[in-house]
């Protein structure tokens, strides 16, 4: 079983993927760590992120959650399902705001510490996230839409788990 996430910052991507990996028994990733490199604070290079997104694409099984879909597309047409999730754009103001405060006051953990200017960063990709970048996914994925699944919240319902472990099992038989 491969599944892909998409969606913009603060839609509940990782959530989503954490639920689904529990529950599948799949690992998942984060796009984002293909990108920046952690420890030393910057970016991979180009060559080295798409090792990392080869690496990853040459298991069995897996979930990739990110924002980027340009230079992962390769994820997208390896996946057996793809959850877009596309919410309204106040949720995503309230998501990104709320896990900054909780990740400031030291209430939730993350992969990096967020500064003001990493918050406003994500307030900006989502402004372009819903005047241009959701249009030109779907524009980009129409010919995966037989295996796209979207969901305008990322609460995690039973039909759509139910849909993956009915899809996993006919994989298996």
């Amino acid at each position: 079983m491969k599944i892909r996430i998409y969606g913009p910052c603060g839609s509940g991507k990782s959530y989503l993927a954490d639920k689904l990996a529990k529950t599948l028994q799949l690992s998942f990733y984060q796009t984002d760590n293909m990108i920046w490199n952690r420890d030393r604070q910057g970016k991979f290079s180009r060559s080295d992120r798409q090792d990392n997104l080869e690496r990853i694409l040459d298991k069995d099984m897996w979930i990739i959650e990110g924002a980027q879909y340009k230079w992962s597309f390769e994820s997208f047409l390896q996946a057996d399902w793809i959850i877009y999730i596309h919410p309204r754009p106040t949720r995503l103001f309230y998501r990104v705001t709320s896990r900054f405060l909780k990740m400031q006051l030291g209430l939730e953990g993350h992969n990096y510490k967020q500064s003001p200017r990493d918050l406003l960063d994500m307030y900006k990709q989502n402004r372009t996230y819903y005047k241009q970048t959701h249009k030109d996914f779907l524009r980009a994925t129409r010919a995966l839409d037989h295996k796209m699944i979207l969901i305008n919240q990322s609460d995690l319902t039973t039909d759509l788990l139910d849909q993956i472990r009915r899809a996993r099992h006919e994989q298996v038989i």
